[in-house]
């Protein structure tokens, strides 16, 4: 931005994109109002660099929407709560307090029951119970 552009002649693009050409940065620092408005570099890696007039007002209001855009509000999160089908009522209770916290806060909950290596198959009564008292 401004004074921290390297090159001493720059491809100056003003507020409304009318290209003028190559000119001398210290001449185009000079020729607009810098309360209103930044001069910055678009294109880096061309000879001369481009650099563009851009509203402060306009700028600042891109760069708020950007920010607002990356940060993730709580109702595209997904909480997970997973247990396995011979899980303990405590266990039961704690984990199913804890995804009624999640949904309080605006979140998904999404409630797996798995079956867990290693332990015996349990009935089909036995499972509806499990999934009754979720």
């Amino acid at each position: 931005r401004d004074e921290e552009i390297d090159s001493n002649y720059i491809t100056f693009v003003d507020a409304e994109g009318q290209v003028h050409g190559r000119q001398r940065l210290s001449q185009v620092l000079t020729s607009f109002d810098r309360s209103q408005y930044f001069l910055v570099q678009v294109d880096p890696l061309a000879k001369p660099p481009v650099c563009r007039l851009f509203d402060k007002k306009t700028l600042f209001e891109k760069e708020k929407s950007k920010k607002r855009g990356k940060q993730t509000s709580p109702e595209s999160v997904t909480k997970e709560i997973m247990f396995g089908w011979n899980v303990s009522p405590h266990d039961m209770d704690h984990k199913l307090n804890k995804a009624c916290q999640f949904l309080e806060k605006g979140n998904k909950v999404k409630i797996e029951i798995n079956h867990k290596k290693g332990q015996n198959r349990i009935t089909k009564d036995a499972q509806q119970e499990v999934i009754q008292s979720v």
